[in-house]
């Protein structure tokens, strides 16, 4: 603990001086360069600010100096006259002009005195400018005043004042400016105007820079001065290091192009800034003392958490947990009293790699060297399984073993993996269950070559018996089934799976041969065939098996999970199959998946290339002797598929969410043959999907197209079916309710084939009931079939619903109806369903020119 502590401290204090090295080189880096650069950016902000000035001053100045020479008339006398005699009025700045007079060609004419030009006035183009700033002494012959002028050049008339007066204040009257020299020079570096107000004619450069600074900063400075551009460079002038600044004046004051200067002394300047310095080392040394908070807050919790582990490993050992002494190399070299006391044989154990731990030997002794926890069972004195956790502590040249009882949380882990593997409804094992039964099955060599078999099933429709009987009567129905099962499977090596739901699935090991499993299955089909009481309910529950049989010689790479799908694949075929109760995997039958899936395929080239037709089938209503409706069905116009049943397509086409394009097809186009079947007074029946009906929006859709149509009320009816409204009831029942208010009729479709109860008939927004084909076919020769038409259309007319009774071929099966109260019937007897250029003419044969028709007895003749 003492160890850790010094060296806890020794490291900390060394990184507090390596921080505060840091932060002193951080100081004078930072001083050096971020303060010299705003020392700069202030310097060339001053002197903007009064190069602007003199800017603006002099434009204003010389502007209202024109305007009174543009206002003054001729004819009052001479300008020039006039200009002196009003001389105390007209103002540059605060003070008078001293001179105004006139240009002449070799001379000003002031006052009556002639200046005229000297040499230097002549050969140079510094003094002839609308603004400029000399001596008399500097441009005329003879003349020996030095004052200081400035002067305004308006056209032929010349404006003198005192440039001392004029330009000092503008040059003074930015306040906090460091101490410096002003200047006003031209593009070439001539000196007009500097703060001594000296008139020597001296050139900025050649006199104070040159010599001292580089050369090439200085030509970068004259480059910028002749582009006309602002700037600031460090220059040594007049022996000091300094900053300067210069900025343009407008171009139109002179050719030369006039500049304000600036030179400020550079300690001038950072001493004026000194506060930027005591802020900078402000912050830091507010950074570095929240780095040493920081620092000493997690050395204080280091010590603390490290004292906390000490604490921990004292009470560990006081105790009394399991502790075991270890050699670097693995030897046992001692056990307390408390594994003497609860381990059974313990002296058995001589080395690490005797306990049985969920590592190998080899693996156990490097985490004992990396001094990593690990899990060991042992058999207590009481002979039941114990579980306890070690941690390695090293001591010396050996290890400490402190161990912990984990049986019990041992106990929870092995229930829940088991509650991972058990189906909670049946309590049988679950799908994870096969499937690491079938991996065993797999890997051993000797029970795959032996015959074993897969048998899948499950209820058909059990989603019905949920939402018509509850979901307790839905598990109890499940349990039952199991009950039936596993009785059947006694004496027979064989473990009964509960996949998921309502899914089985029996793995059958080392039978004789695979004819008994189908007898098997058989014999299980005739044994559910019988109703089953559940809850004093009897129910017929309708068992569908899929049965593949392992045999990895004829299915190449085969693996638990392939095996597995195809038991499914087999189930699937067996529930898509109206006759067939179960269906035994082959080759074909996989052929037969690899089909589906090229079918799908070209169910979207099919949607792409529009090759889905409607075909109608007439509805004939016997009292009436017409056809009356049609129902809109569509096939698929392709030579590939011509003899595919429709169910068969548009069932694959639910699965895969294509049905969505094809229902929209169908709707248009139904719509559109309603139209032009108007005249002729029928209906359109159209079968909506259940994929389509509950879709988000499908209601507003299809209104909004029967709506583009200008269909008339009752022109389409919408047809579901019974199995599908009793399952999914609250779902669509508004949506009926919605397409019936606004004018469609309602269809109930393969009425009887489901679980429908009659109390739900009332509540339905339905018009018609359809009698389903498969009661209408046995009407010759089953008097059950009789007795279940005769009372539905019973039911239908008393609660006020038409009845349409499908697969009518016969004239026998059409007299019964009729005698039963069914007027209208749908079948071969009138046409099968035909293209819609085939119904027109059927429309003109039963309805307009009557060359057919269909013959029945009266009511009235019968009796």
């Amino acid at each position: 603990m003492k160890s850790y502590t010094v060296k806890i401290s020794i490291l900390f204090s060394a990184i507090l001086i390596i921080v505060a090295l840091v932060a002193y080189g951080a100081y004078y880096f930072i001083a050096d360069h971020f303060i010299e650069g705003k020392a700069a950016e202030n310097m060339l902000y001053i002197n903007q600010k009064i190069a602007l000035n003199v800017d603006l001053k002099i434009n204003y100045d010389y502007d209202k100096l024109t305007d009174v020479i543009n206002n003054l008339d001729p004819n009052d006398g001479d300008i020039l006259s006039q200009l002196n005699a009003q001389k105390a009025k007209i103002r540059v700045g605060t003070n008078p002009y001293v001179y105004f007079g006139s240009v002449e060609a070799d001379r000003f004419i002031i006052d009556g005195t002639d200046y005229f030009y000297n040499t230097e006035f002549l050969s140079t183009d510094y003094y002839n400018q609308r603004v400029a700033i000399y001596a008399f002494a500097d441009a005329f012959i003879d003349s020996t005043d030095t004052t200081l002028y400035g002067f305004f050049k308006i056209d032929n008339y010349i404006a003198v004042f005192d440039a001392i007066k004029y330009f000092d204040p503008i040059f003074l009257e930015v306040s906090n400016a460091p101490k410096n020299q002003y200047f006003i020079i031209s593009k070439d570096g001539l000196i007009n105007y500097q703060i001594d107000h000296l008139t020597i004619r001296d050139k900025l450069f050649e006199h104070y820079v040159r010599g001292n600074s580089a050369e090439e900063d200085i030509a970068q400075i004259v480059d910028n001065l002749y582009a006309g551009k602002t700037g600031i460079a460090m220059v040594n002038f007049d022996g000091k290091q300094s900053y300067l600044a210069y900025s343009p004046l407008s171009k139109d004051f002179s050719t030369r192009h006039l500049f304000v200067v600036h030179v400020f002394a550079k300690t001038d300047v950072l001493s004026s800034m000194s506060y930027l310095g005591m802020s900078l080392i402000i912050v830091l040394v507010l950074v570095a003392l929240l780095f040493a908070v920081v620092l000493f807050g997690t050395y204080h919790l280091l010590r603390t958490k490290n004292s906390d582990v000490e604490a921990a490993r004292l009470i560990y050992y006081y105790s009394k947990p399991y502790i075991v002494r270890v050699s670097a190399s693995g030897k046992i070299r001692y056990f307390n009293k408390t594994c003497k006391s609860n381990l059974q044989s313990y002296q058995d154990y001589q080395y690490l790699s005797d306990f049985k731990t969920e590592v190998d030997s080899t693996t156990v002794l490097s985490y004992l060297r990396k001094q990593r926890p690990f899990t060991a069972s042992f058999t207590s004195i009481s002979g039941s399984e114990i579980f306890i956790r070690f941690i390695p502590l090293r001591s010396g040249f050996g290890y400490y073993l402190l161990g912990e009882d984990i049986t019990a949380r041992e106990q929870d882990y092995l229930m829940n993996r088991n509650m991972a593997l058990y189906t909670k409804t049946t309590k049988l094992p679950n799908k994870n269950y096969l499937i690491a039964k079938l991996k065993d099955l797999f890997n051993n060599e000797e029970s795959l070559g032996l015959l074993n078999s897969l048998v899948a099933f499950d209820i058909s429709s059990f989603k019905n018996i949920n939402n018509l009987f509850g979901m307790k009567i839905g598990d109890e129905t499940l349990i039952t089934l199991a009950n039936i099962v596993k009785e059947s499977l006694k004496d027979k090596n064989a473990t009964l799976f509960n996949t998921e739901a309502d899914n089985f699935v029996v793995l059958f090991e080392r039978v004789e041969s695979f004819n008994e499993v189908k007898k098997w299955v058989e014999s299980t089909l005739e044994l559910l065939a019988h109703p089953v009481e559940i809850n004093k309910n009897l129910l017929i529950l309708d068992v569908k098996m899929g049965i593949f049989n392992i045999e990895s010689e004829i299915y190449g790479n085969l693996t638990p999970t392939m095996a597995y799908d195809h038991a499914m694949v087999a189930l699937k075929r067996a529930k898509n199959s109206r006759t067939a109760k179960y269906v035994t995997y082959d080759l074909g039958l996989g052929q037969y998946i690899t089909r589906e899936q090229i079918m799908e395929t070209d169910l979207v080239k099919a949607i792409q290339e529009k090759e889905f037709v409607m075909y109608l089938q007439p509805q004939f209503d016997n009292e009436q002797e017409r056809i009356v409706g049609f129902e809109s069905l569509i096939r698929w116009n392709n030579p590939k598929y011509l003899l595919e049943s429709p169910a068969h397509f548009i069932a694959l086409a639910e699965q895969n969410n294509l049905i969505i394009e094809i229902g929209k097809f169908v709707i248009l186009d139904t719509f559109r043959i309603a139209k032009e079947f108007e005249p002729y007074n029928v209906h359109i029946s159209i079968n909506i999907s259940p994929v389509q009906l509950l879709q988000a929006g499908f209601v507003s859709e299809i209104v909004e197209i029967y709506d583009r149509f200008e269909l008339k009320p009752h022109a389409i009816s919408v047809e579901i079916t019974e199995t599908f409204l009793m399952t999914n009831f609250d779902s669509v029942i508004e949506k009926l309710k919605l397409l019936k208010n606004h004018g469609f009729n309602i269809h109930l479709d393969d009425f009887g084939t489901g679980y429908s109860s009659m109390l739900y008939l009332k509540d339905l927004p339905i018009d018609t009931i359809k009698i389903d084909k498969e009661f209408v076919r046995h009407l010759n020769t089953d008097k059950f079939s009789r007795a279940i038409v005769s009372k539905v259309i019973s039911m239908a007319k008393s609660l006020d619903l038409d009845v349409i009774a499908e697969g009518v071929e016969d004239d026998k099966q059409n007299q019964f109806l009729v005698k039963s109260g069914c007027n209208v019937i749908q079948g071969h007897l009138i046409s099968a369903a035909v293209p819609e250029s085939v119904a027109l003419k059927l429309i003109n044969e039963y309805n307009i020119n009557k060359t057919k028709e269909i013959k029945v007895k009266s009511k009235t003749k019968e009796k």
